[in-house]
This record gives C-alpha cells, structure tokens and sequence, in this order.
C-alpha cells in the first residue's frame, strides 16, 4: 500500500495520462483508452486502463501505486467548463440552477448532469462552471476505486488548466489543444473573464479566440501542433510563455494541475453519502454540545452548592460576633421609630401651644402672665414679675418666639423706696419648627427658625 502518494490523472476520450511529482522528477505514462459502448462494460474497462497505467507509472517510481490517492481531470468533450452569468448566488445554489438548465448552458447530451460552480468575483460577473455526464462521473470513480486507489477529486479538465494561471498578474491567455479543438481562457490579473474554442486547423481563428495582445500566451500541445500555433501568436503581438513546453500536450498539464482545481465534480452516489456524513456529524455535534450545556449546568451548580455550604460555614462562624451588633441595630431602629413619632406629634403641634410651654418653662419663677393675646403670628405679653429685663432676655432663648421685645414702658411699683414689682408688655412673633438631621448617629431633630 502507498496511501503517501499522490498523483494527478487526465481522462480524454482516447487517452489516459498521469504525473507524479517524485524527488524533484515529474514521471508520465500514458495509456490509449476507448470506452466501450455498452455501459455494463464501462468500469472494467476503466479498471483495466487505470491498473495498465499504474503500471507504467510504478515502473518509472521504482515503487508500487496501490494505495495511492488521486485526482482526475475530465478532458472535454468529456467535461465543459465556461462563464454562465448568474445572479448572486452561493455555490449551492448556483449549482442547482445549472443542474435545472444544464442542456441550456452545456452542450453534450441531455442526460443527468453533475455540475460544479464557482461564485462570481465580483457583482456583476459571470461564475465559472463546469459539467459533465452524472453516469461518466460515476464510472470514473468506481473505477478509481476498483484499481486500488483513493479518488481524492473529480475536476473538469478546464478548471485544472485554470489552476496555471492562479497568481499571475497582467494579460494571460491558456491554450490547451485537445482532441481536434483549441480550448482559450484569457484571464486578467488571474481572474478568468473568458473561455473561446476554435478549430486546432484554423490557426487565424485560434488567434482571434485569444483576444487582443498584448500579453503572455501558453500553448499546451504536442510539438508538431504547437509550433505553428506560437508562430502565429508571436506574429499577431503575443509573448509566448517560458512553461509552453513544460507540458508536452494539455492532457499532461491537466493532470500534473488536477490536484489544484477548485471545482468538483461530485459524483451522485458520493454526493449523497457526504450528505449523510454531514447529517450524522450533525446530530453528533447537537449530541456534544447538549451533553457539554449539562455538563456546564453540572459545574455550575456544584459550584453555586460550595459557594452557599462556605457561606453557611461563615455565618455560622461569626454568628456569636455579630449577634451583639444585630441587637444594636435593632435598638438604634427603635429608638429612630420613636423618634420620628415625636417628631410627627411636633409637627402636628400648633405653634401656640409650643409657645406657651416655652412661656411657662422659661419665665423666671417669679413672673406670671397677666394678659395673652395672639393674632396671627403675634402674641402681646403682659406679665409681672421682680424683673423685666430678666423675662425679656428668657424668651428670646425660645425656639417658638422670635424678634421678642418691649411694649411701651415698665410700670414699676415702690414699697419702702425701691422697686417691688414691675408690669410690662411683651410683642413677639411665633416660629414654625424646621426638622433637621442630627451629625450624631443621623437621627432626625426637631429646631425652630430664629432671628439672628
């Protein structure tokens, strides 16, 4: 078994070539192949070229093939490739709408078609697609498979001579003689903007399908066809291309660039067991990812169940510590609920009864009122007592009485030359209380607004 190998193979309709890459040698055998007609016979008789093949090229290794995988170009007419202009599509969609009009857009036949496109480069431009026959596909790959080898990819023969010219830069024209045709595609900045066939006989047509020069051309052509063609190019403006005789005929260079095409031709069978692989990867991927959400879930709640046990363990711990501070904090919102109640009765209180209970807690012990009168936020004292200076100044300390000042004059009345008792009049206004927050502990205090 050589499962390390890997070589290319083109697939004409009378010839069978390969190439593999080997310490820096390219290695080619060719094969003469002529399908049968009957289509029972097909795939032995495909068999039976590829293991004659491999044979020649086992020979020029030095090693067997067995084992190896491969690539296959499909050379027209058993593949075409072209530019169809699409709309924006994804491949798959492109595809589908090739399949449904393939006897529109490729010529050959109007069986069931295996189709591959690629998508535009830009809005606006054409994709390039390929055909071939859907029953040609799958003999290809029976056959593959019956030799011995692994098929790696199915690609038509024009998207492997595509893959030359990827990274060139400037004007670029491929020429690939196959059969009795000559197959263009002129690319610019290695974007293919367009795909001619001419006769290999009619030399002045092969130059008109390349397009005006100027530019680098690459005949791919055994040499007795390849020489005249170059000639003409030359003629008409063209720079021959130094790799136009690396390649001794198309068949050569599609199979030494098979392994570097990008578009597939995907066999029936193949394309509906990569379907169910898709499926089945799938459903196992949905499979992870639930069994991953649970374990998450898992992990989460563990650690939601250790976080609260260390939770529990510390509130326990330092239960005897805060016990204290809880009953503080209890006390300290009682003493706050009291508090507000009187402050509420305070408010609720009219200023008149605050002043009189400052008037019978502030008045010297022996002064009394005689009079009282209020009318609105004024109240007219008349009091006597041993001192009117000392009453005066006792009020004015009050949080319910501003501005408090004399009436008139003091009466004053003389037992045994001095003063026994003096009669005064007392004008003050009533204050509204003004709650404000205590600095100590934040607790609400009830003040009075008062003159300066």
């Amino acid at each position: 078994m050589n499962g390390s190998l890997h070589f290319g193979i083109a697939l004409g309709a009378h010839e069978i070539t390969a190439v593999a890459q080997a310490g820096g040698t390219r290695h080619v055998a060719t094969v003469p192949h002529t399908p049968p007609q009957a289509a029972e016979d097909r795939v032995a008789a495909l068999q039976s070229a590829f293991e004659a093949l491999g044979n020649r090229l086992a020979v020029q290794l030095g090693k067997p093939v067995s084992g190896a995988h491969v690539s296959i170009a499909l050379l027209p007419p058993l593949s075409d490739a072209r530019l169809v202009p699409l709309p924006p599509l994804r491949p798959r969609e492109a595809e589908a709408v090739l399949r449904r009009d393939a006897a529109r857009h490729f010529l050959g036949g109007s069986g069931l078609r295996v189709v591959a496109a690629e998508p535009p480069s830009a809005v606006g431009k054409p994709a390039f697609a390929a055909a071939a026959s859907a029953a040609l596909v799958e003999t290809v790959f029976s056959a593959t498979v019956a030799a011995g080898w692994k098929p790696v990819a199915i690609v038509p023969g024009g998207a492997a001579w595509r893959a030359i010219a990827t990274g060139r830069s400037g004007t670029r024209v491929i020429l690939a003689v196959e059969e009795d045709a000559v197959h263009a595609l002129r690319f610019e900045s290695a974007t293919l903007v367009g795909t001619r066939r001419a006769p290999v006989e009619l030399v002045d047509e092969v130059v008109a399908a390349a397009g005006d020069p100027p530019g680098s051309v690459s005949v791919f052509a055994p040499r007795e066809t390849r020489e005249p063609l170059v000639r003409a190019l030359s003629a008409a403006g063209w720079t021959v291309a130094e790799d136009t005789a690396e390649y001794s005929s198309a068949g050569e260079a599609a199979a030494a660039n098979a392994a570097k095409a990008k578009l597939e031709l995907v066999p029936p069978m193949l394309a509906v067991q990569r379907r169910e692989r898709s499926r089945g990867m799938a459903v196992r991927i949905a499979a992870a990812a639930a069994i991953l959400a649970a374990a998450a879930a898992g992990v989460q709640f563990w650690g939601l169940s250790r976080e609260l046990n260390t939770l529990t363990e510390r509130r326990a711990a330092i239960r005897n510590a805060v016990a204290p501070l809880l009953t503080a904090r209890d006390s300290v919102g009682e003493l706050n609920q009291r508090i507000l109640r009187i402050r509420n009765l305070d408010d609720g209180t009219a200023r008149l009864t605050r002043a009189l209970f400052d008037l019978s807690m502030l008045l010297p012990m022996d002064t009394h009122l005689t009079s009282l009168q209020a009318n609105g936020d004024t109240l007219i004292i008349e009091a006597s007592g041993a001192r009117a200076g000392a009453a005066i100044q006792a009020l004015r300390s009050s949080g319910s009485l501003a501005e408090v000042h004399l009436l008139g004059t003091v009466d004053r009345e003389l037992e045994d030359g001095s003063t026994s008792i003096e009669r005064f009049r007392l004008m003050a206004r009533l204050v509204a209380p003004v709650t404000e927050t205590s600095a100590a502990g934040g607790l609400p205090t009830t003040l009075a607004r008062r003159s300066p």
